[in-house]
């Protein structure tokens, strides 16, 4: 139960557009870098990049992949 309340308080420190990105992929389980470009098309592709590695770095997603074919997931309940 306290990893949870930590979790909600970490999500909560994101900037709307990155919370909005880490919501979108947890709603969808699994999404592509293109699936995000369609979403949010008044971000450029390299700031939805840098807000993917944001996310992957602060441990909130995990990428499967290394290049165009790379998707995203979220992290449940701390597992990779």
């Amino acid at each position: 139960m306290e990893k949870k309340k930590m979790e909600k308080v970490k999500e909560q420190t994101l900037s709307p557009r990155r919370y909005e990105v880490l919501q979108t992929i947890k709603d969808h389980g699994t999404v592509s870098f293109n699936f995000l470009r369609r979403r949010f098309m008044a971000v450029s592709s390299r700031m939805l990049r840098y807000d993917l590695k944001f996310l992957q770095d602060k441990g909130f997603i995990i990428k499967r992949g290394v290049t165009n074919g790379a998707l995203y997931e979220s992290v449940k309940d701390g597992k990779e």
